[in-house]
């Protein structure tokens, strides 16, 4: 509550402890002559009325506050929507507009020549999924059947050995489902994120060579990598958040972004990759990779149709433009 719109609690005990003593006070004068009494009496009533209207005003929510929390725009970085779909609840992050430097500086260790750098700005915010998108999200929705056979199944463990286009369209589902259970509004989409989206997302505000800092020995507490796997995919949510609350962004398994994939980064206002071009972005490294791939700027293409045990996908939820 905004105290500008009410006065503060403070200020109401104050009121209610000088209605108290005003009672207390009117006891007192049983003995003086009528009339006076009656000017008290009459003086309470007026300060209890005034009182019961106050208080209306003071304990009130203001009815902007109704219209906030019913808004599918978020109020600030790492806010937390929960929407609920059958037995699944997805909790997903909200990234507030915003512009940064998408790719990795020249001098940084490791980087690769297709990491730009390039300035990015972002018109619109957009909710993240705080997880990869897990077997069991993707069974509830009746997501086509996937090998799962190497690399194990179960319901916390993300999707993996999915195509491009195959998460494309559990997107476009997902959305036509939620809008028919009244989870999602006109005029909002579930999505892959774009290569943009997905950046500035997992880097939540920083600049260094990972969210965490510049020290590659932390790595473990934040994914699920080459040096902590086990050579296998892990539940997901087990390791540390980053700045806005979103788990899993490096590691575990690489996620297919909405973008075509060129080697020079698409900068700009609200950038897209073309759509024409063969391959599909991927990004965050998985648990078969090396520190390096796990950088928030690595980024690799495939061809759509193209699956491997170490490559699934994370949802948006965005402004549909349609």
């Amino acid at each position: 509550m905004n105290p500008i719109d009410s006065p503060p609690i403070a200020s109401a005990a104050a009121l209610s402890d000088g209605g108290e003593s005003n009672r207390n006070r009117s006891a007192s004068l049983l003995t003086v002559p009528t009339r006076r009494v009656l000017i008290l009496v009459a003086s309470g009533l007026f300060c209890l009325w005034a009182w019961e209207g106050l208080s209306r005003r003071t304990f009130s929510k203001p009815a902007v506050a109704h219209r906030e929390s019913q808004s599918w725009e978020g109020r600030e970085a790492g806010e937390l929507k929960v929407v609920t779909y059958k037995d699944q609840e997805l909790r997903f992050r909200w990234c507030p507009p915003g512009s940064f430097t998408m790719g990795s500086p020249p001098t940084q260790p490791d980087r690769f020549d297709n990491e730009g750098p390039v300035e990015v700005r972002l018109t619109r915010g957009f909710w993240m999924l705080e997880v990869e998108v897990t077997q069991g999200l993707w069974r509830a929705a009746n997501g086509p059947k996937l090998d799962w056979e190497r690399k194990g199944a179960g319901p916390l463990l993300p999707v993996y050995n999915v195509s491009h286009s195959e998460a494309a369209a559990f997107a476009a589902s997902l959305t036509t489902q939620l809008r028919r259970g009244s989870e999602l509004p006109p005029g909002w989409k579930v999505s892959l994120p774009t290569e943009a989206q997905w950046e500035y997302a997992a880097r939540a505000g920083t600049t260094t060579r990972f969210p965490f800092g510049d020290d590659e020995s932390q790595l473990g507490e934040y994914a699920w990598y080459a040096g902590n796997s086990n050579r296998m995919p892990r539940n997901v949510g087990t390791r540390r958040a980053n700045a806005w609350g979103l788990k899993d962004m490096l590691g575990n398994v690489w996620e297919w972004c909405l973008d075509g994939y060129a080697e020079a980064l698409p900068g700009g206002k609200d950038p897209i990759g073309d759509l024409e071009l063969p391959a599909r972005v991927n990004r965050g490294g998985s648990w078969t990779d090396e520190a390096l791939y796990c950088r928030p700027t690595a980024r690799v293409g495939d061809v759509p149709t193209y699956r491997n045990t170490g490559l699934g996908f994370r949802l948006t939820l965005v402004p549909d433009q349609n």
